[in-house]
């Protein structure tokens, strides 16, 4: 495994498991890549401010430290 897409609803991210994120760079010896793909942002006119006012947050979680995505689905 190289990367791992973490899937989080924006509007949850204070809920957001850090454990999960702590355990899988202690097993991987922080080898694989976690990239955090951010949902449920269909109500935000531009997704990237949604980035702008969390994305220190999601980095303080341990993830953020490359790319981000952040996604509309159906």
């Amino acid at each position: 495994v190289d990367v791992i897409f973490f899937c989080m609803q924006g509007s949850r991210l204070k809920n957001a498991p850090t454990r999960v994120v702590k355990h899988i760079n202690e097993v991987s010896g922080g080898r694989i890549t976690i990239v955090p793909v951010i949902t449920n942002l269909e109500r935000e006119k531009d997704m990237e401010d949604w980035w702008e006012r969390n994305g220190r947050g999601v980095q303080n979680m341990g993830l953020g430290e490359t790319e981000h995505a952040c996604i509309t689905g159906l």
